[in-house]
């Protein structure tokens, strides 16, 4: 032990002469930073070109032709199985879905980087210089170089390609996901022209600047303020253009560029990124250098150099910046290379709207209400709102009417009474919401329709004449009723015809048939099932014209089988200018059996046909020249049975109730009499004609069907129409019942006394109406190693393939309501001394009888104890992860002060110091957090010291030079 600590030692000099002197080689004349520290020493292979570090959701990526990362910030590294060619970029989309350009093609992570795999097919087999994510995470953006730019809208399986003319080198991707390319054509020959290339519509269509720069431009980064302003790294170590680097600066998205920084060749390495207050560009062999007037001015603030064509430059913000360099090592520095940036000029965000509540005061009666707020931004960069949605019990009576930058309009609509709530929910692009309340009251008036005048005629009198009103409609409310028929009733009905409807208005005439007075009344039939009435009352003073049909009754004593009769009927013209039968017609139940056989100015004659049994009624109705009408009444006797065709039952789903699926039931069509008629046509109408349907019609039978498409009681009628002319009426009841049954999922908490102990957590199931088999999601965290979940029998749950850590897709057959469906099994330890969570949810009922049978099951979380004390964490990680603190003494050598971290947490201990004759010089109790630095204070006399750190659970020992 004690040797290997000594080596440590040794290296960790060596490692802090290589800083020293690195830091004094990249040092500008003019002011010596020299604070830039060693993070990880080779631990990226060499390459002449390449390389990338970025840093996402808390985790820094690097990689050259392998890969590593960092959750801690550069304080340890990891490296991670890699299998792809020479790195270009790495890029994330979330804490999730990641993506690197490789010179083998484009990789893809969807597990935070702990797999990397090649993207189904890749759009080229040539190297690709730089990729990105679109607005979802299956949107990628691949720079092909001289081939130009691919997109994919599905994760990879299918590209669609752009040649921009000419060799793509540089991609950026705003926030706002306009992406731009810099890329361009030879011109002359053996000279790249660059032009900046952008799309607004995710790569489909492409607009090129009018601006032109060197091409030879590896590295493109966007203004954190402003994003039509670009910085653009123009190396030249390729095709030398003017034969000098250069930044180029774009204000206005690439329509013009400025030449802000120029050095003879070989200087820029092409790496160029930035913060919120400062850009940093990467050189070959000079350091870093640092603009923080927006690319107007650069200084050398040290570091390393690196290799041409790299993205070799993380900032994570204005003082925090890791590089690598042409050796593989990582470089960090956290105070901007020596000259720290200052925060007290950065503007944050702000987003605000000038008031959170509309329509308050407002009342809406037939038309909308349209109210706004103003949206009040600032900060670098103005946020904005990128999605809305308006929720709450009265959201239908809402619309967004605008939507800009700077303010937001809402609609309340008119004609719908009572108090209306709702709330406007406006995300913003920093992840946060802003809600505006929305209230209101709608007070339309009634929705009427009134007829006026209410009487016609009442000083009216006709003789042989005739005399024409018009009844007009009087609208009321927003909504107001129309007329869908009409009809003249009453004694005199016979003396008044109406005109069709004109708008909003309909004229009557009284004709002069007859003579007195004419009493009857106009039935308007409304929309909205109502009814109004207008009295009708003239006096007629002369005899009017008729024509008298004599006798008004025939076949009252005739009686018939299968054969027929006839009757002769007189007319008897009355009055000057007897009207004249224009049209006979026959109407009533049994006008099939009667017959005008001939007719003649003064008589016709009618036949009763037999072939039914029973009294055969109908109406002779003769329409006259003057637009009246004399009818004959018609009534005979059939000894014959009636051909008739009946539907049985009369009434279908009378006592049925549904729920999301349907029910079908069969008519029966019966013949009766020898020559019956036959079906000739059906429909279904009525309120709920859409929720039935008929199927299978059979010549004797057919299928109706009730359908569950939402809840209530359902009433239709089924009319069949007979070729006979005859019709039958089945009425169609039925209730449809759409009320799931809820169901909740329960477990408990748990308690482990041991380290690594096994503890299995219950999962059960309320509310299934029978065994069902079910699909549910396990989520788990902290110091838990998952071993599988089991039902009670012992059968595994976990689906092969649907299993990765911190989560596993369970299915369980046969689950039974209020017991035990299953254990998810663990091994507990406490490395972080936190508690650990196991959540279940995703319940999916896979046998349920119908969609809506169940409602969904809210998800539920066991709490896991596991030991806790003093040492418990060390103890844990050692037991649990193998995993030993790593202690270090800054700085070592020191000439008196020092401080000792610990790479682990220890908690309360006691550090010892003893000289090289083995006497205590010192000690002190305190306790040791990660992170969180001890002090320590050497002997005056020079040498090596021996440092002893004792805690409850370990003791070890570390080595200090006093000089």
């Amino acid at each position: 032990m004690m040797k290997r600590v000594m080596l440590r030692c040794v290296v960790a000099l060596s490692y802090v002469a290589l800083w020293v002197a690195a830091s004094v080689l990249l040092a500008p004349t003019d002011k010596a930073y020299g604070q830039w520290e060693i993070v990880a020493p080779n631990i990226l292979s060499l390459q002449a070109t390449g390389g990338a570090i970025c840093y996402s959701n808390g985790i820094l990526w690097a990689g050259t032709t392998n890969l590593v990362y960092s959750s801690d910030t550069g304080k340890s590294w990891e490296p991670v199985d890699y299998s792809g060619g020479e790195i270009y970029s790495i890029r994330f989309f979330d804490s999730l879905h990641g993506i690197i350009a490789s010179s083998s093609g484009i990789l893809v992570t969807v597990n935070g980087g702990y797999t990397w795999s090649n993207v189904p097919n890749n759009p080229t087999s040539q190297r690709m210089l730089d990729a990105g994510f679109g607005p979802t995470d299956s949107t990628l953006y691949v720079d092909l170089s001289n081939l130009g730019v691919a997109v994919s809208t599905d994760g990879g399986i299918s590209w669609t390609m752009n040649d921009l003319d000419g060799l793509v080198m540089a991609m950026a991707i705003s926030r706002m996901g306009t992406i731009y390319l810099a890329g361009g054509p030879f011109d002359p020959p053996g000279i790249l022209m660059g032009q900046l290339y952008r799309s607004t519509d995710q790569g489909r269509t492409w607009r090129a600047g009018a601006g032109v720069f060197d091409e030879d431009s590896y590295s493109l980064t966007i203004d954190s303020c402003d994003p039509e302003r670009l910085y653009l790294v123009s190396e030249n170590t390729v095709w030398h253009g003017d034969d000098s680097s250069n930044i180029f600066v774009t204000t206005n998205a690439g329509q013009s560029w400025s030449l802000e920084f120029a050095h003879e060749l070989s200087y820029l390495n092409g790496c160029i990124t930035n913060s919120a207050l400062a850009i940093f560009a990467g050189t070959l062999n000079d350091g870093i250098l640092r603009s923080t007037d927006q690319g107007l001015t650069w200084q050398n603030i040290g570091g390393p150099g690196g290799v041409n064509d790299s993205r070799n430059l993380c900032a994570i913000n204005d003082n925090l910046i890791f590089a690598i360099d042409a050796f593989g090592t990582i470089w960090e520095t956290n105070n901007s290379g020596g000259d720290s940036i200052s925060s007290d000029g950065y503007n944050p965000e702000s987003f605000s709207l000038s008031a959170n509540r509309l329509f308050e005061s407002d009342t809406a009666l037939c038309n909308d209400v349209t109210r706004g707020v103003a949206v009040l931004r600032s900060g670098c960069p103005l946020p904005y709102v990128t999605g809305w949605s308006i929720v709450g019990q009265d959201s239908e009576d809402y619309y967004l009417a605008s939507i800009s930058d700077d303010s937001i309009s809402v609609g309340l609509r008119g004609g719908v009474l009572g108090a209306h709530q709702g709330k406007l929910i406006l995300e913003i692009d920093d992840g946060s919401r802003d809600t505006v309340t929305l209230t209101g009251i709608g007070a339309p008036p009634p929705n009427t329709l009134q007829a006026v005048p209410r009487r016609l005629f009442s000083a009216d009198t006709v003789e042989c004449d005739s005399v024409t009103r018009l009844v007009t409609f009087a609208p009321g409310g927003c909504t107001p009723p129309s007329v869908t028929s009409w009809s003249i009733v009453g004694v005199d009905s016979e003396s008044y015809s109406g005109s069709s409807i004109s708008g909003d208005s309909i004229p009557v005439t009284l004709y002069g048939k007859r003579p007195g007075t004419q009493h009857a009344e106009l039935i308007l039939v409304l929309n909205d099932s109502t009814q109004d009435t207008v009295s009708l009352a003239g006096y007629v003073n002369a005899e009017p014209n008729a024509l008298v049909a004599s006798p008004d009754r025939l076949f009252t004593l005739d009686t018939v089988a299968c054969d027929s009769v006839r009757r002769t009927i007189n007319l008897i013209g009355r009055g000057c200018s007897p009207p004249h039968v224009l049209t006979d017609r026959i109407w009533g139940s049994d006008s099939m059996d009667f017959r005008v056989a001939s007719l003649t100015n003064d008589s016709l004659v009618v036949t009763m046909m037999g072939g039914r049994f029973g009294n055969q009624n109908a109406e002779l109705i003769l329409a006259l020249d003057n637009a009246s009408s004399d009818t004959i009444q018609l009534a005979g006797y059939c000894a014959a049975p009636s051909n008739t065709l009946e539907a049985a039952p009369a009434e279908l789903f009378a006592t049925d109730t549904i729920s999301c699926d349907s029910i079908t039931q069969s008519v029966l069509l019966n013949k009766i009499g020898c020559n019956p008629p036959a079906l000739a046509a059906w429909s279904i109408v009525g309120r709920d004609s859409e929720y039935y349907g008929c199927t299978n019609f059979a010549g004797d039978s057919m299928h109706v069907t009730l359908h569950g498409e939402s809840e209530g009681s359902r009433q239709a009628k089924l009319v069949l129409k007979l070729d006979d002319g005859m019709r039958d009426t089945v009425v169609l009841g039925g209730y449809v019942r759409i009320a799931p049954t809820p169901v909740t999922l329960s477990t408990s908490d748990q308690s482990v006394a041991i380290l690594g102990d096994m503890d299995s957590i219950p999962i059960a199931i309320s509310g299934l109406v029978r065994p069902e088999n079910v699909d549910l999601v396990l989520h788990y965290d902290g110091s838990l190693d998952y071993l599988g979940s089991f039902s009670p029998s012992g059968s595994a749950l976990d689906i092969p393939g649907e299993e990765w850590p911190g989560r596993s897709l369970l299915h369980i057959a046969g689950a039974i309501s209020n017991s035990i469906a299953g254990y998810a099994v663990f091994n507990v330890f406490s490395d972080s001394g936190e508690n650990a969570h196991a959540t279940f949810d995703s319940l999916a009922i896979l046998t349920a009888a119908s969609p809506c049978e169940y409602r969904s099951a809210p998800s539920v979380t066991s709490t896991i104890y596991p030991p806790k004390g003093c040492g418990i964490p060390i103890l844990s990680q050692l037991i649990h992860l193998g995993r030993e603190p790593v202690f270090r003494i800054v700085p070592n050598p020191s000439s008196g002060g020092a401080v000792l971290t610990s790479s682990e947490e220890i908690g309360p201990s006691t550090i010892e110091l003893y000289d090289m004759l083995g006497t205590q010089r010192g000690a002190i109790s305190t306790e040791i957090h990660v992170k969180t630095p001890v002090p320590l204070l050497f002997p005056a006399a020079s040498g090596v010291y021996t440092i002893v750190i004792r805690s409850r659970a370990k003791s070890w020992v570390i080595r200090a030079v006093r000089e």
